[in-house]
């Protein structure tokens, strides 16, 4: 959930916000094919769904996100994808007059967003490459 966090184009008011059905891994969520299926993963391991497939059980794990979140900012813990993150909530400028992005289709949402944020900046160019 932190990790998915990081990497995708989600604020952090959205993160916080309970009712967001996005701060939740996927997996967990999906009611048609997900961990707590009535066959699914997570009975096959003893975990009934009529038990933790409720919202209330499995948020437990966003919630402490948010608080993760909130010491990581507070103590200055960097990692690439949290200074990542930190960059494209504040929707920092990228100092340059051309912005070249190797490799794009390896970029997460939260680079994409970053990005894409530049053009606030005037006139920029943005050069993009894929390597297949």
């Amino acid at each position: 959930t932190f990790e998915n966090f990081t990497r995708k184009k989600m604020t952090y008011e959205a993160f916080k916000d309970e009712k967001e059905w996005g701060r939740h891994y996927y997996p967990v969520v999906n009611k048609k094919s997900g961990v707590f299926q009535e066959e699914g993963q997570a009975a096959k391991l003893g975990f009934p769904p009529n038990i933790y497939s409720s919202e209330s059980n499995y948020s437990f794990y966003a919630n402490i996100c948010v608080d993760i979140w909130a010491h990581v900012v507070k103590h200055g813990i960097r990692t690439f994808d949290i200074d990542m993150k930190r960059a494209q909530l504040k929707q920092l400028r990228i100092p340059c007059s051309v912005l070249l992005v190797d490799e794009c289709q390896d970029l997460d949402e939260c680079q994409v967003d970053l990005i894409h944020a530049q053009r606030q900046f005037g006139e920029r160019k943005i050069l993009h490459s894929v390597i297949s």
